[in-house]
């Protein structure tokens, strides 16, 4: 017996960009064919504190989250992104590739504004919450599917073990064309 197993969302991300996002003044990271990563923190601050925490790690995907769901993993939105010593001018722009298309999500803060593009062509609605919608819609994955299947911080995140097995079976539906079969 073969069973073809169809991904149902071809996103692939190309490189997130952040200004002035928590600890970041400056962020860029090409996340194009990188494989499994290990992101280990260097904190330079002279703190009593372990080693590599506060060094960024979390707040390097946290921009990929944010990018997409307009919130951060712990539900926090608005200001709580905007890096504290700049005060303002927060940016963030995921580069992603769909169904062969190049598309990119723009968010700020301090000058708050949500726009996507596809290539050079503008797609963004009237509102924030139609270009949410839009958004969505592009990635495909709600943002608790998200959480569980893709990003992993240990804090915010539920693992797929620990879902009930309806939750694994509509979670695997929504990633992945199974239900055809």
């Amino acid at each position: 017996v073969y069973v073809e197993i169809r991904r149902k969302h071809n996103v692939k991300f190309k490189r997130i960009e952040a200004v002035n996002f928590l600890s970041f003044q400056s962020l860029s990271l090409d996340l194009e064919n990188q494989g499994l990563i290990l992101i280990n923190g260097d904190n330079q601050t002279e703190t009593n504190a372990i080693e590599n925490n506060g060094s960024g790690k979390s707040s390097m995907i946290s921009a990929i989250f944010y990018s997409i769901y307009g919130e951060l993993p712990n539900g926090e939105k608005a200001d709580a992104v905007i890096n504290r010593q700049a005060g303002k001018g927060t940016e963030v722009k995921l580069f992603f590739e769909k169904d062969g298309n190049d598309y990119l999500i723009h968010r700020g803060r301090k000058k708050n504004f949500t726009k996507v593009f596809q290539g050079e062509t503008e797609l963004t609605s009237s509102t924030m919450s139609a270009t949410q919608a839009l958004i969505d819609t592009l990635i495909g994955i709600p943002k608790e599917v998200f959480m569980t299947t893709i990003y992993f911080d240990g804090h915010n995140s539920t693992p797929f073990s620990s879902l009930t097995d309806k939750q694994k079976k509509e979670y695997l539906e929504t990633l992945v064309d199974i239900d055809v079969y």
